[in-house]
């Protein structure tokens, strides 16, 4: 998709019913998905602001691997936001 700012409002509209408990982990990969996008389109804050989220739903699941995988992105996200936004992703290796 060209335009990675139409996946995020497509995502966005995904999540409308989520909120409820059996489906919070679900809410929380989304967080991580729609951080991912707002990353790739250089809004680093909203990502970082997103992944906070993630991260409060993760610690109430008891999830690890969602914390784990929070914790790579939000340190990717602020290491490309301390630089200025510039730079390659290479926080997948």
């Amino acid at each position: 998709m060209d335009r990675p700012e139409l996946s995020f409002k497509t995502s966005s509209q995904r999540v409308g019913g989520c909120g409820k408990l059996p489906h919070v982990d679900g809410l929380q990969r989304s967080y991580g998905s729609q951080a991912e996008i707002l990353k790739a389109c250089g809004r680093l804050e909203e990502a970082v602001a997103l992944l906070k989220t993630q991260k409060a739903l993760s610690l109430e699941l008891g999830n690890p691997s969602g914390m784990a995988y929070c914790y790579w992105n939000w340190h990717a996200a602020a290491t490309r936001l301390c630089a200025g936004g510039v730079g390659e992703d290479d926080d997948r290796r």
